[in-house]
């Protein structure tokens, strides 16, 4: 669905041999400056919508550097997504956060030092010009890009029901506020309940089984994801046995935007315990990640045969082009989690959350994370992880951070 050539930017490509290049790799748009190999700076960012016409949007992003940005228009729904490469914002000030065809801003910031813009559009559009002006001295750098679309109403403006006036052609222009509500496609989210049947996964002190935990708490994850209007999908909703490559196969079959395996991790150490976050990665980012993926890719050798099959879908897999951005999409949503944990005081965390390691489960081109909500080994928490009210808290703490995840 997305029209973004990953590995671009690491590239010393010029200019005319990439628009060159853009049919055949499906580029929208991409623009490098001079200084894409800068150093990602910090800083506040401003953005503020306006109107050029009837049929055009103008949105434009203000920061402290000469932007190295990639856009790409993506459909179904309707939106764009803007990546400024070389700066993280540290805040964000909207001037007005709807207006004309863009009806919402979402952002994000990822570990590679980029900042994501998506405008959500209340109907389709297509990028007219986009250029960036230099600092003045009433405004920084700034970005500049024009959207345009099929012809809008406003109510606010000289009546019910009249066009939009064009508005003078200046980077300064006036905010717009259109309510006529877009016919959005829900977002589709495919949680996975680790491990069953025949696969106990983890067995706490007190004989409390990991698949039961787990899928008590996917359970309440579902329901806090179907009220907040996503479409949600369980691989498993009883105590039955899934290879992890059905697992995947079932997320792809519901062509989900975000694949979440939750778990309950063990420990020799009967002390450790907390959440964490895990993402796909070739190498662990420790000795524990690496001795967790191990064991968890080991449910496959359980009594099956196949194993063998699934590693060479597994290459498959890596060898599609859409892997490095569902990572780089995966961490996001990783960092999100965090986040979300960090502010909630009640919800007890690993002493390093987010780690990284080759799970098997989420080799595949869906952004994906595996979730361990607590260690069973540590008996405090198992008993804490068995109470509904712990489980409803993680559960309501996954699904804030899926709710502010950026889709694209």
């Amino acid at each position: 669905m997305t029209k973004k050539t990953e590995g671009l930017l690491a590239k010393k490509i010029s200019r005319r041999s990439l628009i060159k290049m853009a049919p055949l790799a499906g580029v929208s748009l991409v623009f490098f400056p001079s200084i894409l190999h800068a150093a990602s700076k910090k800083g506040e960012a401003k953005t503020r919508i306006g109107i050029q016409s009837s049929t055009v949007t103008r949105f434009v992003l203000e920061i402290p550097v000469n932007p190295a940005y990639s856009l790409e228009t993506l459909s179904n729904p309707s939106r764009v997504v803007i990546d400024v490469q070389n700066f993280e914002y540290s805040n964000v000030k909207d001037e007005n956060a709807s207006g004309g065809v863009i009806e919402k801003i979402r952002r994000s910031t990822s570990s590679t030092g980029t900042s994501r813009f998506v405008l959500d559009l209340s109907k389709s559009g297509k990028i007219k010009k986009h250029f960036t002006l230099p600092p003045s001295k009433t405004a920084k750098n700034r970005l500049v890009v024009d959207i345009e679309h099929t012809a809008i109403k406003n109510e606010g403006l000289a009546g019910k029901g009249a066009a939009v006036a064009a508005a003078p052609k200046s980077t300064e222009l006036k905010a717009i506020n259109i309510k006529e509500p877009p016919e959005k496609k829900k977002k589709v989210i495919v949680i996975d309940p680790g491990h069953g049947g025949k696969d106990p996964g983890a067995i706490g002190k007190h004989q409390t089984y990991e698949k039961n935990i787990v899928l008590q708490t996917s359970k309440k994850l579902a329901e806090e994801l179907k009220q907040m209007g996503f479409e949600v999908h369980l691989t498993r909703s009883t105590d039955v046995y899934l290879k992890l490559k059905e697992r995947s196969r079932i997320a792809q079959q519901k062509h989900a935007d975000l694949f979440l395996s939750i778990h309950a991790d063990s420990h020799p150490k009967s002390k450790t315990k907390g959440l964490s976050v895990y993402t796909l990665s070739e190498k662990a980012s420790d000795e524990e990640s690496a001795y967790l993926a191990e064991r968890e890719n080991a449910a496959d050798l359980i009594g099956i045969s196949g194993f063998d099959g699934y590693a060479a879908d597994v290459r498959d897999i890596l060898g599609d082009m859409k892997q490095s951005m569902t990572k780089e999409q995966s961490i996001i949503f990783a960092n999100l989690l965090v986040e979300e944990v960090e502010s909630q005081k009640s919800i007890t965390k690993l002493k390093e959350p987010k780690r990284s390691a080759p799970f098997m489960v989420l080799r595949s081109p869906i952004a994906s994370a595996l979730v361990e909500i607590g260690f069973i080994s540590n008996p405090t928490e198992e008993k804490r992880l068995l109470t509904k009210s712990y489980q409803t808290q993680i559960a309501k703490s996954i699904a804030k951070s899926v709710n502010k995840y950026p889709f694209i």
